[in-house]
């Protein structure tokens, strides 16, 4: 089986975080950087030239621009959906398994790790080790509405989460919102939780069908949702307890380990 590792970053935060990728084989290893903040072609080829300099990883530079011909969507983030408060979200931030899916068409592989470029592991080789090859999805958390009884080893939503004791914003009350396109037949919701990712192609391929035929939605509700839907093998690294299959590897998210309540 080929498994790749992708970092989601940009071309103003790579450097920061490069000391916490130190060790991974650069062979396998690919830097997705979102350019479309970038004031000049002149300087993303300064970068380039750098980032080969130094024989750090493979890169796939991209934009909002690029996505949105290379998938032909053209939509936008509501801005009355609960994740879009300010209206200042973006469809790179917003529905971040465009830019995976985007990947998918540029990188041979059979299994894709995404990691948020300010996610950190205290051993990245033991992190790896963790995981098989029976799960389609993989995500930092996952979790499912309380009428779902598929998938037994997914947690509930449940009291412990500081979402829920909202009634009308627990997260699944969140989910699908406005602009969320679902297929009516699909009842049963999920939700993750996205700084960390695994999916298989045949997963990413079914979201590029989806896309095809008009539905979209927010990330961390849809993709789940609709893997889980379509039968792919799913599975988290925390769960509600925040026990994890990682075993004394600490794994965190802007410095921080994000925990159940958090959700």
């Amino acid at each position: 089986m080929k498994e790749c590792k992708v970092i989601c970053t940009t071309i103003k935060d790579y450097s920061a975080w490069l000391p916490h990728w130190s060790g991974w084989n650069i062979s396998d290893t690919y830097l997705l950087i979102d350019n479309s903040k970038i004031e000049d072609d002149d300087e993303f080829l300064k970068f380039l030239h750098y980032v080969k300099n130094i024989g750090e990883f493979n890169v796939l530079a991209y934009s909002e621009k690029a996505l949105r011909v290379k998938l032909n969507f053209w939509g936008e983030v509501s801005k009355n959906h609960y994740w879009n408060p300010y209206g200042n979200r973006n469809i790179i931030w917003f529905y971040p398994h465009f830019r995976m899916i985007y990947a998918l068409e540029h990188i041979d592989a059979d299994y894709y790790w995404f990691f948020d470029d300010d996610v950190q592991c205290s051993d990245w080789h033991k992190f790896f080790s963790k995981f098989d090859y029976d799960d389609d999805f993989i995500s930092y958390y996952l979790f499912k509405d309380l009428n779902v009884e598929s998938n037994p080893h997914i947690p509930k939503v449940n009291s412990e989460m500081t979402s829920f004791h909202d009634e009308n914003y627990h997260w699944l009350k969140r989910f699908p919102g406005d602009g969320d396109i679902l297929p009516s037949m699909i009842t049963d919701l999920y939700g993750s939780f996205y700084p960390v990712i695994r999916h298989s192609r045949e997963s990413l391929l079914i979201l590029k069908d989806y896309l095809s035929k008009g539905y979209y939605g927010y990330s961390e509700g849809f993709v789940p949702t609709v893997l889980a839907n379509e039968g792919f093998r799913i599975n988290t690294i925390f769960r509600d307890s925040d026990e994890s299959i990682l075993d004394e590897v600490k794994l965190t998210h802007k410095h921080i380990k994000i925990d159940w309540k958090w959700l």
